[in-house]
């Protein structure tokens, strides 16, 4: 397994920060609903971005997690509001892993064109974990019923397409299945979040009637397709994370540079010099850790799900250290409104409890590993 980059994927990685520094900027996250964010995501759209990862018989580029995860990472690192995470890493990675069929191989194919779609699993108990998934698929003449409420839908209000994972109360083993609904189909509203440019909704499904070519996956079977393309959605929610702390640690040592205490700068003293180097390290385990959970899925390795949790534990740790040391470095001035530092600080910290936090992936890491809290002492 070849950690380093290719050239092409280098090429890709340099393009695309010079994508986001030229047509982006913080401002842009403090208004995620200003028509700059649409005008973004139509250049992205331009540039094949949503596409990287759709083979190439359905309009895609053809490339694999590797080059998306590069993409999303660039990403995060200018807290760039609008459709490319929910779409490209939520929305495509569910399409790939479902069954294939003349519905999905369209929806792959409108994506490419500029489509945009999300996932929608979590509900009032705020996990995402099967056992609280109360939204009910039953079947209604030759099509499905959906009833229920999502929270947390990333872009849950404006996405084209929204695939909700459903349970059927009477269907074989536990019942799920994953259905694809317009947006145009459900009421949404948004939510109140720490960052405001991840655009969360909460999605009510009313009764909403899906057809039978629009059932994905159906009830019964939908937990193989959402268990596999969550592996690829939580490399995408790792990758932001790191890539907004990458900012963080930028920032935050340009700042010691030149903020001065006793006639000389911060970042001269030892302590300081610490704190720097352990934001360091926490960066690039979580980015080591990031890519390797990618290049286990592309490779299709055994560890793929162990590697995907490990991702995102890594990277919920990483947040939170860089997070209260940055802000500690900075001082008062990181709290301000007008100082871009909070608007990092906000993305990273809001993407920890998304697809679960890293307590929760620890958690399932263990039990992977057949360990349990008596076995552990």
């Amino acid at each position: 397994m070849d950690l380093g980059f290719t050239d092409e994927q280098e090429t890709l990685k340099q393009s695309a920060r010079t994508f986001v520094e030229a047509e982006t900027s913080p401002a842009l996250a403090r208004a995620p609903w200003d028509d700059g964010v649409d005008q973004v995501w139509q250049r992205m759209v331009e540039l094949g971005w949503p596409a990287v990862a759709i083979p190439e018989i359905a309009g895609g580029a053809g490339m694999s997690l590797v080059e998306s995860t590069i993409l999303l990472e660039e990403i995060g690192r200018g807290i760039v509001p609008g459709p490319l995470f929910a779409t490209a890493g939520l929305y495509v990675p569910a399409l790939r892993s479902a069954p294939p069929g003349a519905m999905r191989d369209r929806m792959l194919a409108d994506v490419a064109s500029g489509a945009t779609g999300t996932l929608a699993i979590a509900e009032d108990g705020g996990s995402w974990a099967w056992e609280e998934l109360a939204t009910t698929a039953k079947r209604s003449g030759t099509g499905w019923t959906l009833t229920g409420t999502k929270k947390s839908v990333v872009e849950g209000r404006s996405a084209s397409e929204i695939l909700v994972v459903a349970r059927d109360p009477n269907g074989a083993g536990d019942g799920i299945g994953l259905f694809a609904v317009p947006g145009t189909a459900v009421s949404s509203e948004p939510m109140e979040a720490l960052d405001p440019s991840l655009r969360l909704a909460r999605v009510a499904l009313e009764s909403v009637e899906v057809s039978t070519n629009r059932v994905l996956a159906e009830p019964g079977a939908g937990s193989a397709v959402i268990t596999r393309s969550l592996q690829e959605s939580l490399v995408a929610a790792s990758i932001l994370i790191v890539g907004a702390c990458g900012s963080i640690l930028d920032r935050t040592i340009e700042y010691a540079k030149t903020r001065k205490q006793f006639d000389q700068p911060i970042g001269g003293f030892q302590a300081v010099k610490h704190k720097l180097t352990d934001m360091y390290v926490a960066v690039e385990r979580a980015r080591s850790l990031t890519y390797f959970a990618a290049l286990t899925i592309c490779e299709d390795d055994p560890r793929r799900e162990t590697a995907a949790s490990m991702a995102k534990a890594a990277a919920g740790d990483c947040q939170r250290l860089v997070v209260e040391d940055g802000l500690q470095l900075h001082g008062g001035i990181g709290y301000t409104w007008e100082y871009d530092l909070h608007v990092y600080l906000k993305r990273a910290a809001s993407l920890e409890a998304l697809l679960g936090s890293s307590r929760v992936h620890r958690k399932r890491i263990a039990a992977r590993l057949g360990l349990t809290a008596t076995s552990a002492g």
